[in-house]
């Protein structure tokens, strides 16, 4: 980084070093963004990767230990009351959890559902692991799904023994799948001696 002082440089580390909070971006993911600075670094490097942080990086407001990811828009009423008794049980249990129909800002008032789905992806970004009950018919559940995925969070399937899988892929064969490959994270295994939920 010749041209540039070593105090800007180590700024702009520090940026990029906060920026990977909550897996985003992935080390890969990091080291293009870096080396693609070095080559086309200019004055508002520093300035655009502090904006765009200040936009990616957890909120505090969404810390959790446990994003639920669940039905809510056309939850039915027994499938409301299991959601309602799962989050009530890891909560007497110590656990944090952000159970989307209560926690979720925009749920009542996001008649587009773009506010929701950012709201659900910052707290997934804040939370140390993500828990499915998993609707097939639910299109909410998929993009939460697939957010997790993305940001590489440990995923736990609550109810596979209510789902069956099917002859062709499918989200309910691939959330099982997901379950089979399930490792509780490390800061929730340290924080609670996890040893089953």
């Amino acid at each position: 980084m010749s041209g540039y002082s070593s105090g800007y440089e180590a700024r702009l580390l520090s940026v990029l070093a906060k920026a990977c909070v909550g897996s985003i971006p992935t080390p890969d993911v990091f080291l293009n963004i870096y080396t693609g600075i070095v080559h086309t670094l200019h004055k508002k490097t520093v300035e655009v990767l502090e904006m765009a942080y200040q936009y990616l990086k957890p909120k505090d407001d969404y810390r959790r230990d446990i994003f639920l990811i669940c039905s809510v828009r056309n939850a039915s009423e027994e499938h409301r009351t299991f959601q309602c008794n799962y989050t009530d049980g890891l909560e007497k249990k110590g656990h944090r959890v952000f159970w989307p129909p209560r926690d979720n800002p925009f749920e009542s008032v996001d008649r587009i559902g773009l506010d929701i789905i950012r709201t659900n992806l910052e707290a997934i970004l804040a939370s140390d692991e993500v828990h499915i009950i998993f609707d097939p018919n639910s299109q909410g559940s998929i993009a939460d799904i697939e957010a997790a995925m993305a940001v590489k969070k440990p995923i736990y399937l609550v109810n596979p023994e209510l789902l069956k899988a099917t002859v062709r892929k499918s989200y309910t064969n691939a959330v099982l799948n997901m379950h089979a490959m399930y490792e509780p994270s490390m800061v929730y295994s340290r924080r609670y001696g996890f040893a089953g939920v």
